[in-house]
């Protein structure tokens, strides 16, 4: 997945089958006429599928990631029974925010997908000032099977 800031001064870079499927996040900034490596961020656990997709909020400081493939908070995606029900492709997003004092720091704990099998974080956008994101879930059965 690949992102640019609305005032192309910063893009993130994701590859969410990096080590083991764990997903990795990059992030470059411009300085002056030179891309320069801001910061890397891992996925926690492998086969997460940690960095598909992403978003970048208009100035560049403000990032969500998902990792579709979460399983959840008290499993790592390694160690789960892809068989067990209601634990396989839960799905979560993460959000990160610059500061230029600390860096590159996750906000809150992230955001679960309801149910097992929900791909929670298939597609998102975050709004040009990275106030606010809207999160598809392609298997969500709120209302109705695979809704």
């Amino acid at each position: 997945s690949v992102s640019l800031s609305g005032d192309a001064t910063t893009v993130a870079i994701a590859s969410s089958s990096h080590g083991d499927e764990k997903g990795r996040l990059q992030v470059f900034r411009l300085l002056e006429s030179d891309w320069t490596l801001n910061e890397t961020i891992y996925g926690g656990a492998g086969y997460c599928n940690f960095g598909y997709p992403l978003s970048i909020s208009k100035d560049g400081n403000r990032i969500a990631v998902a990792s579709s493939s979460f399983v959840g908070a008290d499993v790592s995606c390694l160690d789960h029974d892809a068989n067990e029900e209601n634990k396989d492709d839960k799905g979560r997003v993460q959000i990160f925010d610059y500061s230029n004092s600390t860096g590159w720091a996750q906000m809150g704990p992230g955001i679960l997908g309801d149910e097992g099998g929900d791909l929670f974080g298939n597609a998102l956008s975050l709004s040009g000032d990275g106030s606010t994101l809207a999160v598809g879930s392609a298997s969500n059965d709120a209302t109705g099977e695979d809704s």
